[in-house]
C-alpha cells in the first residue's frame, strides 16, 4: 500500500508538536495556589456531578480525607447527578455519614442548587449529609438500584442500599421514613394520616401497616395516599419542603451561608487543597483547565478522532478527515494536560503509537511487532489520558478506561463504515478496504464521458513483467516499457522480481510472482 497524498504522514506526526505551539512546557502545569496549612476556617465546597462512578467516589474520598486532615470542619457537597454506580455510592456515603462521629465534628451538607438533580445513587449521598439543601427546581429521589437497562438490581444490593438509607434517615428529625424507604422498594402504597389533638393538627406518614394500626386506636382518623405503589418517588423542591425534608429553598449557596451564619471563607476543594490549576501562557489552555470535558464528550473525541483518521486514509487530498482527527485528538490531549490528566508519558506515547501503526501498513508487509507494538500504545496512552494523575495508575482504574477506548475505537469502526457508504467517491471499485488501492495507471484511457475504460488494461492479463517498486502489497511493475500501478496477491514481492498480470478489477491490476503462479 501507499500513501496517496504527502499530506498524510504529516498529518500522524504533527502532533508532537502540539505542545510546543501552545507555549507551555510539556509537563504538568504546576499549581499556582499555595496549599493552607489549616481549613479550620473554611468551609469547603466538594462537587459530585455527572454520571457516579467508582473512580468519581474515589477521588471524592481522598478530597474529604486530604481536607479533614487539614483541620476542616465545614463540608458542603455540590450535588448535580442522575446516579450511578450504587456500589460505589453506598462507599461514599457510609464515608460521609461517618464524618459526624469523627473527632473534629465534621458538619455536612448535600447542597442540591437551582435545576440541580440528586436522583438515585446521588440522593443516596445527599441523604448520607447531616443537612439537605435545595434550591429552585431542584429534584431528589427515586433511590431504587436498577442497572444501566432499567432493570432492578439483585435484592442484596436493595437491601444493602435499604438499609442505609434508613439509618440516615433516622438520624434527620422529622423525616417521612416511609417515604424514604417507597424510594427504594416502589411496592410500597405511603399514607399521610392526619391527627388532631388540643394542640392541634400532626401529620404523619405511615406504610400499609402502620396504618392499620392506627385505625385499630381511632377508626375515625383522616388519611390519603401520597405515593402509590410502582410511582417514581422524586420529590421536588416543593415536595420536600412539604414532606419536611429540608425547612426553607434558598435560592442561592450564599443565601444558605448566610442563612445559616457561616461566615468562613468558601472555598472550591481545588483551591482548599491548593491543586488551582495556573493559567500559564496560554489562553487556550486556561479556558480548558475551567471548562473540563465530561466523560462522554471525551468518548466522542476518541471516537470521531479514529474516524477521521481512517477517512484521510481512505480518502487522502480532501484533508477533511486529518483536520477532524487533528481537531479532535489536539483537544483531547490539550484538555486533559490542562486538567492534569496527561503529562510526558502520554504525549510520547500517542504520536509514537501513530506511526508505529503507519509503519505497520505502510512499510513493513504483515502484521507484525510495529503493529502489534503501535497498538498497544494506543490503548495505553488513551487509557492513562483517562486517569487524574492524582489518582495514580493501578489495573483497577486503567481496566475502567481501557473498557471505554475500546468501545469508542469499535464505534469508530461503524461509524467509518457508515461514512464510506454516504461519502461520494468514497467507495472503489475493490470493495473499500482501510487504504485505497485503486489508481489510473499510465496505460488508462479517457473515453469522451471522462472516464476510465478497461480496454487496454483487460489485454494485460496473462503478461509479465517486473518489479520496479517493491510491492507491499502495492507498487510499481515496469511491463512493455512502461510503469504500472498494480497489487500484489497475497504476498510481499521485492524490487527485480518478475511478475505476470492474473486479473484486473476496474482500474485494479492484481499480479502474482512467476515462481508463485508456477507453484
Amino acid at each position: 500500500m501507499r500513501f496517496r497524498s504527502p499530506s498524510t504522514p504529516l498529518l500522524l506526526l504533527v502532533l508532537l508538536g502540539v505542545a510546543s505551539f501552545s507555549e507551555v512546557p510539556i509537563s504538568r502545569i504546576e499549581s499556582q495556589t499555595e496549599q493552607p496549612t489549616d481549613l479550620a476556617d473554611v468551609i469547603v465546597t466538594i462537587p459530585i456531578e455527572g454520571p457516579i462512578s467508582k473512580r468519581s467516589c474515589r477521588k471524592v474520598q481522598r478530597d474529604i480525607e486530604e481536607c479533614v486532615q487539614l483541620g476542616a470542619q465545614k463540608v458542603v457537597f455540590s450535588i448535580n447527578t442522575l446516579g450511578g454506580d450504587y456500589e460505589a455510592a453506598s462507599q461514599l456515603s457510609g464515608v460521609i455519614y461517618d464524618l459526624r462521629n469523627h473527632p473534629s465534628q465534621v458538619r455536612t451538607w448535600a447542597y442540591v442548587g437551582n435545576s440541580k438533580k440528586a436522583i438515585s445513587a446521588g440522593a443516596l449521598i445527599a441523604f448520607s449529609c447531616e443537612s439537605l439543601i435545595m434550591g429552585d427546581k431542584a429534584l431528589v429521589g427515586d433511590v431504587e438500584p436498577r442497572n444501566a437497562f432499567g432493570k432492578p438490581l439483585d435484592e442484596k444490593i436493595q437491601s444493602v442500599v435499604r438499609s442505609d438509607l434508613l439509618n440516615y434517615a433516622k438520624s434527620h428529625p422529622g423525616w417521612p421514613l416511609a417515604l424514604v424507604e417507597a424510594m427504594v422498594t416502589k411496592e410500597l402504597v405511603v399514607y399521610e394520616v392526619i391527627q388532631r389533638n388540643q394542640a392541634g393538627e400532626i401529620k404523619r406518614y405511615v406504610l400499609q401497616g402502620g396504618l392499620d394500626s392506627l385505625l385499630r386506636e381511632d377508626s375515625r382518623l383522616e388519611y390519603r395516599v401520597v405515593n402509590r405503589a410502582g410511582e417514581l418517588e422524586t420529590l421536588d423542591v416543593q415536595e420536600a419542603f412539604e414532606y419536611g425534608f429540608i425547612n426553607k429553598i434558598y435560592p442561592s449557596y450564599f443565601s444558605f451561608l448566610e442563612d445559616a451564619g457561616i461566615r468562613d471563607q468558601p472555598l472550591d476543594v481545588e483551591e482548599a487543597l491548593g491543586r488551582s490549576i495556573g493559567v500559564g501562557k496560554t489562553g487556550l489552555v486556561a479556558w480548558f483547565a475551567e471548562n473540563p470535558f465530561p466523560s462522554w464528550a471525551k468518548f466522542l473525541l476518541i471516537l470521531f478522532g479514529v474516524v477521521g483518521l481512517v477517512l484521510e486514509l481512505k480518502i487522502p487530498g480532501l484533508f477533511l478527515g486529518g483536520g477532524v482527527f487533528l481537531l479532535c485528538f489536539t483537544a483531547f490531549f490539550l484538555e486533559g494536560f490542562a486538567t492534569q490528566h496527561v503529562g510526558w508519558v502520554e504525549i510520547i506515547f500517542f504520536p509514537l503509537s501513530v506511526v508505529l501503526l503507519a509503519t505497520e501498513i505502510f512499510v513493513v508487509p504483515g502484521f507484525g511487532i510495529p503493529g502489534i507494538s503501535g497498538l498497544a500504545l494506543l490503548f495505553a496512552s488513551l487509557s492513562m489520558a483517562l486517569i487524574p494523575e492524582a489518582e495514580g495508575l493501578n489495573w483497577s482504574n486503567f481496566s475502567d478506561e481501557l473498557l471505554s477506548v475500546m468501545l469508542a475505537l469499535a464505534g469508530s469502526i461503524l461509524v467509518t463504515l457508515l461514512a464510506l457508504r454516504l461519502i461520494p467517491g468514497s467507495r472503489t471499485p475493490s470493495g473499500g478496504g482501510l487504504i485505497s488501492t485503486t489508481s489510473l495507471t499510465e496505460t488508462s484511457v479517457m473515453n469522451e464521458a471522462g472516464t476510465t475504460t478497461d480496454f487496454e488494461l483487460k489485454s494485460l492479463i496473462g503478461k509479465q513483467g517486473t518489479v520496479a517498486h517493491s510491492l507491499r502489497p502495492a507498487g510499481k511493475i515496469e511491463l512493455d516499457g512502461r510503469l504500472h500501478d498494480v497489487v500484489a496477491i497475497g504476498e510481499f514481492i521485492p524490487k527485480g522480481v518478475a511478475v505476470v498480470v492474473v486479473e484486473v478489477e476496474g482500474n485494479r491490476i492484481c499480479v502474482q510472482s512467476v515462481d508463485a503462479q508456477r507453484g
